[in-house]
């Protein structure tokens, strides 16, 4: 990034271990392992700048009050396809977390609505919406906030599931603090979302914005089951934190800032490295 490294700022990491960067209307891929790098430039209107989509190498781009699109890595090269939006669909609220599983696109915008895109579709693609009802109508960590934040959408084995964080209750002063997660787990064909209270087999998952994923925990040296690792910045003000919940005990068994002193890091993400990438 050179001399205008400090102008970028850490957007999230892709699926193929590539940590993403932004700044304004230009979005920046770099691999820490090999070093090989790509810039792409995105419109200057952007709306929320990119959402990436966790499990594929995708991300989406809400432009007010134009429209959707998604960049979609094929054919050895990044390209932009417009998306088709249902009657109804809120362009001011934007896509704000996505995965994908099994060839499908799942979207979920700030109201909580969620919305799919079948890639194996001919082109043009567009958003369908699901008749599921919106997420926060189940979740609701901030009471009378009605947007999606700090939650994450990703994949596990197939199923999409939602997680967001419960705070603990804010002494005035002291900074805050999570006390807990939610987990849900959205059922297509049922079109509802049904909480989860136990992670299936020994699965564990990883949380940090725009960059989440699950692993078997007997795969991962050092990874307990049925937890949730967590790491990110609480609020707009807050240093980045990171730390351990149990779904088996529904207690967090740790938490600190990274670095270990506040507002040492703002930005931390978990992500795999790799060394096999499109970049080039």
């Amino acid at each position: 990034m050179g001399r205008h490294a400090e102008c970028f700022q850490l957007c999230g990491a892709s699926s193929s271990g590539s940590l993403s960067f932004v700044n304004g209307s230009l979005v920046l891929l770099f691999n820490p392992v090999t070093g090989a790098s790509r810039s792409i430039e995105i419109p200057p209107i952007c709306r929320t700048g990119p959402r990436f989509c966790t499990g594929a190498e995708a991300f989406f781009i809400s432009k007010f009050p134009k429209g959707v699109s998604l960049w979609w890595w094929c054919s050895d090269e990044w390209s932009e396809r417009k998306l088709l939006l249902p009657e109804g669909f809120e362009i001011y609220h934007a896509i704000a977390l996505s995965a994908y599983s099994d060839g499908v696109l799942y979207a979920l915008e700030f109201s909580g609505l969620v919305y799919t895109m079948d890639t194996r579709m001919p082109l043009p693609w567009g958003l369908t919406r699901l008749r599921a009802p919106s997420i926060l109508e189940q979740y609701s960590p901030i009471v009378g906030y009605p947007y999606i934040r700090n939650c994450h959408l990703l994949e596990s084995e197939g199923d999409v599931m939602f997680v967001g964080p419960v705070f603990a209750t804010k002494d005035p002063g002291c900074p805050k603090s999570i006390r807990g997660f939610e987990v849900y787990r959205l059922d297509v064909d049922g079109a509802r979302w049904v909480k989860v209270e136990r992670l299936a087999g020994e699965r564990a998952l990883f949380l940090s914005d725009q960059s989440s994923f699950v692993v078997h925990a007997s795969e991962t040296p050092g990874c307990r089951s049925n937890c949730i690792y967590f790491v990110g910045d609480l609020d707009e003000s807050s240093f980045s934190t990171w730390g351990i919940y149990s779904m088996e005990e529904r207690k967090v068994l740790f938490q600190r800032p990274v670095g270990g002193s506040p507002g040492m890091y703002k930005a931390a993400r978990w992500f795999f490295p790799g060394f096999v990438m499109p970049l080039a």
